[in-house]
């Protein structure tokens, strides 16, 4: 705790040279740099938003005068440009399933059927749907809806993705390679709101039509940004997910904003560990960066003290699901994820008694799987499927200023007495 006052006074003197902002963990602060992301655009990895996100990180951290480098990786990439379904009366937009057909590009044109009325697939469109869930990776479950039809040789599938708001929902490729098949026919996806017309538009087997622009880049340069302080042989590691599909206000805004804030606290943070923000591109694929990264660049698990990971959603807004209208609380289904030498310290830190939370001991989800997997030992991370999770409208107003700063004072307040007690047991 001493220390934690003591980097805030020298923070607070450093500011007036080179201009660091003071307010680096309010919450006001925090919700701007959630505005500042979602400002960029639709973040899918290679893309320009997710590249203005790691210009704008690097000139963060550089400020600070952390070591900043790329860690450079390829991804199979589609660019989606635009597309629409043209219904006998009315236009619907849409967005392709993940990994994309080749043969998507253009217009297809076929008869439109509901796989809840027939098995006849044979050369037709074929309307099914993927049931709402809070995450937001394809699993078995969703691949065995479309095996049938595949196998049944559609000429294409028009999935309805349910989602709280009715918009449009996108799906992360499976985490295994092996399980991700490549689509042999065009796969789209539409919002739950069109469920009806598109039931109304099936049951008459109606032609129909959609069209989809874009192109294909197997070779798209990708990045992780890695900020370094070296101060010490073992690290504290801090890392969070970049890219995503749409605007990700709730899944990726408060993991960035409490990453970059936490960068700016650390920075002048007395202590012999070395420090090491790692920024990961690449989630929506298969967690591409992350995997990449630890194969070839990570340091050893033995010279890692602490891996914190600030995952998707942490910090968001809950829903009323009866009347489907967002709340002014946090939303309760956070996992907070941790192994079992952190037990003492997340039960003195984190409050389970106010239900805002999940606790989850000694197994992990999402990229905090991967350093679990690869046998880190020391972890902890938080990661939610918001309500909005891969959902077009996940805007900045998916979360806010009262429950960022609550979120970040939590791991600050961690990591400094962790650090602390750490040093002192040397």
């Amino acid at each position: 705790m001493k220390r934690l006052i003591k980097g805030v006074i020298i923070l607070l003197l450093l500011s007036q040279v080179n201009g660091i902002s003071q307010d680096y963990l309010t919450g006001v602060k925090l919700y701007q740099d959630v505005k500042k992301y979602t400002s960029f655009g639709e973040h899918r990895v290679g893309g320009k938003a997710n590249q203005k996100t790691i210009a704008w990180l690097k000139k963060h951290f550089k400020k600070l005068d952390y070591q900043v480098s790329d860690y450079p990786f390829e991804v199979e990439q589609f660019f989606f440009q635009k597309g629409k379904l043209r219904l006998p009366q009315s236009t619907i937009d849409i967005f392709p399933l993940y990994p994309v057909c080749r043969s998507i590009v253009g217009t297809t044109s076929g008869k439109l059927v509901d796989a809840q009325t027939t098995d006849q697939y044979q050369d037709k469109i074929v309307l099914t749907s993927f049931p709402y869930k809070r995450g937001g990776s394809l699993t078995e479950k969703e691949l065995n809806i479309l095996k049938p039809i595949i196998d049944g040789q559609a000429r294409a599938i028009v999935i309805v993705t349910e989602s709280i708001s009715g918009e449009v929902k996108a799906f992360n490729v499976h985490e295994s390679e092996e399980k991700m098949p490549n689509w042999q026919i065009p796969i789209i996806c539409v919002g739950s709101k069109y469920l009806s017309i598109l039931q109304e538009v099936a049951a008459t087997e109606a032609d129909i039509s959609f069209t989809v622009k874009g192109s294909f880049d197997d070779q798209t340069s990708a990045q992780n940004i890695i900020a370094e302080k070296k101060q010490g042989e073992e690290y504290i590691v801090i890392s969070t997910p970049l890219s995503g599909w749409f605007s990700c206000g709730g899944e990726r805004g408060p993991g960035i904003a409490i990453f970059k804030g936490l960068a700016t606290w650390l920075a002048t943070f007395n202590t012999k560990y070395s420090l090491l923000f790692l920024g990961n591109s690449g989630h929506e694929l298969g967690y591409a960066g992350i995997k990449y990264y630890i194969q070839d660049l990570a340091p050893p698990p033995e010279k890692v003290k602490l891996w914190l990971h600030l995952g998707a959603g942490l910090a968001s807004y809950d829903w009323d699901t009866t009347t489907t209208k967002q709340l002014t609380t946090i939303d309760p289904k956070r996992y907070l994820m941790y192994s079992q030498n952190l037990d003492i310290p997340v039960k003195e830190h984190f409050d389970e008694s106010n239900k805002v939370f999940v606790p989850v001991k000694d197994i992990a989800l999402g990229e905090l799987k991967v350093v679990w997997e690869e046998g880190y030992p020391t972890f902890i991370g938080m990661a939610a499927g918001n309500w909005l999770f891969h959902a077009k409208d996940d805007l900045a107003e998916s979360t806010g200023a009262d429950i960022l700063e609550v979120t970040a004072k939590e791991f600050q307040q961690f990591l400094s007495d962790f650090i602390e007690k750490s040093e002192k047991d040397k």
